[in-house]
């Protein structure tokens, strides 16, 4: 029900009391707060997002089309994680940890997948400048974890413009 009072539209909602049993693909909800909430929404205040293929395959589109739209860049991060250890369990253990340690050294705006022994990240808005600082920043958080002495780790970095994604080939053995 929409309302008019001088100059200001208010809006009333309604809310039914058995719409609470059914399934919300079936019904039009009428309050932005409903709808975040039946999707599951929830906010994060630390870290990276963990996302699956499907969804990082998703995120990694709408990111080439927001820089061409914006003319704005981002970037993607490849990390190959080598174990030190031949231990398989202590293996597990050691690459678990290493993720825990890149996902919250990095923003919530951020995303991040494992596939393996690899971590693929996409960081929006992130300059070529900034790449380096943010490899320099997970070397010290892994550094400090104690995680960086158990692993060897390459780094391959690509930028994603507006028009074209090219690759800078830090390779970087952090």
């Amino acid at each position: 029900m929409i309302k008019q009072q001088g100059g200001v539209v208010m809006y009333d909602y309604i809310i039914i009391e058995d719409w609470l049993d059914t399934d919300i693909t079936e019904i039009e909800v009428n309050d932005i707060n409903e709808f975040n909430e039946s999707l599951g929404v929830k906010r994060e205040d630390t870290g990276a997002q963990w996302v699956d293929k499907k969804e990082f395959a998703t995120i990694y589109n709408y990111m080439r089309r927001f820089n061409h739209s914006y003319n704005t860049i981002s970037c993607e991060l490849m990390i190959t994680v080598e174990p030190i250890v031949d231990e398989k369990d202590e293996w597990e253990n050691i690459i678990q940890e290493f993720g825990e340690v890149v996902h919250s050294s990095l923003r919530i705006s951020d995303s991040i997948m494992r596939c393996g022994k690899q971590f693929h990240l996409l960081l929006p808005e992130v300059t070529e400048q900034n790449k380096l600082v943010i490899i320099n920043r997970l070397r010290k958080n892994l550094q400090d974890n104690g995680v960086y002495y158990l692993v060897d780790i390459n780094i391959d970095a690509m930028t994603i413009g507006p028009d074209v994604e090219y690759e800078t080939w830090y390779n970087v053995a952090v």
